[in-house]
């Protein structure tokens, strides 16, 4: 470990997909805007890792891969506990409610107030722990705040779309001669 620590230099992260993921991430909370951050920060990281197989700008900064954001994607689900701080009392709670239970039942809830068990509700259901479904509250099988990430294939396909346009448009600009366009040496057409 110490020899990575020696090898790795501390050096500026692009990411190059950072649009393109802001646009297919999932936005329905206030809390998912943070949580963005905390996944551009992780691929960032991970681009840190292996700064010796990606490229560089000429301004020496990395430039972050695809493959970058898909390490991340794969460790989603070991990540995301740490997106969600879970007391005791509150992990006490999940685990009675799963996994399911009908809302009115939460009044019945027998080792804490009333107004934790709601706030619990309310957190775990914007953290995406739990989800309600015609008056059931369940709690989810894969309890990840980041398990509604954009597929990195997903990603790729969105990334690919958009060089594609960037290459016509820049083949529009570099084109020579457009059509409508006479040169004085041209030839009349007959």
């Amino acid at each position: 470990m110490q020899v990575l620590y020696k090898l790795l230099k501390p050096a500026e992260v692009i990411v190059p997909y950072q649009e393109i993921l802001a646009e297919t991430f999932p936005a329905d909370q206030p809390r998912r805007m943070r949580d963005f951050e905390k996944v551009i920060s992780l691929i960032k990281a991970h681009a840190l890792l292996y700064q010796y197989q990606r490229e560089k700008t000429s301004d020496k900064k990395i430039v972050a891969t695809i493959n970058d954001y898909r390490g991340i994607y794969e460790l989603a689900d070991l990540i995301a506990p740490s997106f969600v701080k879970i007391t005791k009392k509150a992990k006490q709670f999940l685990d009675w409610l799963s996994p399911s239970k009908p809302e009115k039942e939460l009044e019945n809830y027998p080792y804490a107030s009333r107004a934790s068990v709601y706030r619990w509700k309310k957190d775990f259901l914007s953290a995406g722990l739990i989800e309600r479904e015609d008056k059931i509250l369940k709690v989810v099988d894969n309890p990840s705040a980041l398990s509604n990430l954009p597929h990195p294939d997903e990603i790729e396909k969105e990334l690919r779309k958009f060089e594609k346009q960037k290459d016509e448009k820049s083949e529009k600009l570099i084109d020579p001669k457009p059509d409508n366009l006479k040169l004085e040496d041209d030839e009349p057409e007959k």
